[in-house]
């Protein structure tokens, strides 16, 4: 796999030969294997693989949502194997940006309040209308602003968790599959979405995916087979 040219100061996440088991009654199911990985600012990897393999498990801990069983994971500069969910989120805050598959948008709120909703739980943020309707601008529904996810396609609506993903200009972006509920023409849109988007900002972008084009569209593109990358 080619290295990214890109110093290592720049390094926004790494794993280094983390594993991650579970314990189902007398069973314990190994999901990550000796994973080591490493994510450069600004730059894209893609991690796929079938369904059951460890992708999103790998996902989850690269962005801090998840811890592993043992080795080391360093997420924007500082180790968070011994931090607790509390100050693993505060280190997220603003600084991480996440879209999945599902759109996790509130239905009882409009585009514009789901956007906003990324700056209100940030310290200190200003401006926080003026920055949404941006964020809105830059995916195209600026226009849409004031209506439901009920009242938006399932394009529309992912357009919308990409402008709340983006609007804090987050270091990094995590998206686990994010075109998956999607067909082919608006799958396309998200996608040269995605991408524009975490270059202007120059945010990492690190995407779950089955898709093959998009997979290797990234800088990197990795691929799991029962929790170890080959």
């Amino acid at each position: 796999m080619d290295k990214v040219n890109i110093p290592p100061e720049h390094v926004i996440a790494q794993t280094i030969r983390i594993n991650k088991s579970v314990t189902m009654g007398p069973e314990t199911i190994n999901i990550l294997n000796d994973v080591s990985l490493t994510i450069y600012g600004g730059t894209s990897a893609s991690i796929s693989g079938i369904s059951g393999s460890g992708k999103t498990t790998l996902l989850g801990i690269l962005a801090g949502l998840d811890l592993p069983s043992s080795g080391t994971v360093s997420l924007l500069g500082q180790t968070i194997n011994d931090m607790n969910e509390d100050q693993r989120a505060q280190l997220r805050c603003g600084k991480v940006g996440f879209v999945f598959q599902s759109f996790h948008l509130l239905p009882n709120l409009t585009a514009l309040e789901n956007v906003s909703l990324a700056l209100e739980v940030v310290p200190n943020s200003n401006q926080i209308r003026e920055r949404s309707l941006a964020a809105l601008e830059h995916v195209g529904l600026a226009a849409r602003s004031r209506h439901l996810p009920s009242q938006m396609s399932g394009g529309e609506q992912q357009r919308v968790a990409l402008a709340r993903a983006i609007v804090t200009k987050p270091a990094i972006l995590f998206a686990d599959e994010p075109t998956g509920n999607l067909d082919y023409a608006t799958s396309a849109q998200i996608e040269e979405m995605m991408f524009s988007l975490c270059k202007d900002f120059h945010s990492a972008l690190v995407v779950v995916t089955h898709d093959k084009a998009l997979a290797k569209r990234c800088d990197q593109h990795h691929v799991i087979e029962a929790g170890r990358l080959v």
